[in-house]
């Protein structure tokens, strides 16, 4: 995501998660952040610009389980929610002073969170009290 001249990734993996904001005319790193509790992030972060100019332009990263938002000069963290899921793919949507993530995947039994049904049908089998398919 560039803003402000500043190009800003986002790497959540495994081990060594971390945000990083690049000088978008030299390339060099102006920061880089640890992401120690992140895992399996595909979602480009967003940038949210306050409309009154002594705020602090935000970036607003979704990751596993929360969602965080990040002075974009320094990186230094503002904010967070959780209560996500574990992988979020979309881009945060910024909107006014709205913020709008979408996150969704199957729960694996090694989270320690209960186990959905594999398919649609085992699930409606296991939560169709009253039969009716809905």
């Amino acid at each position: 995501m560039l803003a402000r001249g500043r190009g800003v990734g986002q790497l959540d993996q495994d081990a060594g998660a971390r945000r990083v904001c690049l000088d978008a005319a030299t390339g060099e790193e102006a920061w880089s952040t640890p992401r120690p509790r992140a895992m399996h992030g595909y979602a480009t972060p967003a940038v949210w610009i306050p409309s009154d100019a002594d705020a602090v332009a935000e970036v607003v990263v979704a990751g596993s389980y929360e969602v965080q938002g990040y002075a974009l000069d320094s990186g230094e963290q503002l904010w967070r929610v959780t209560g996500g899921a574990w992988q979020t793919k979309g881009v945060p949507v910024v909107d006014g002073d709205r913020c709008i993530v979408n996150a969704s995947a199957q729960v694996y039994g090694d989270s320690g969170l209960p186990r959905l049904p594999s398919t649609w049908e085992a699930f409606l089998a296991a939560r169709d009290a009253d039969g009716d398919g809905v």
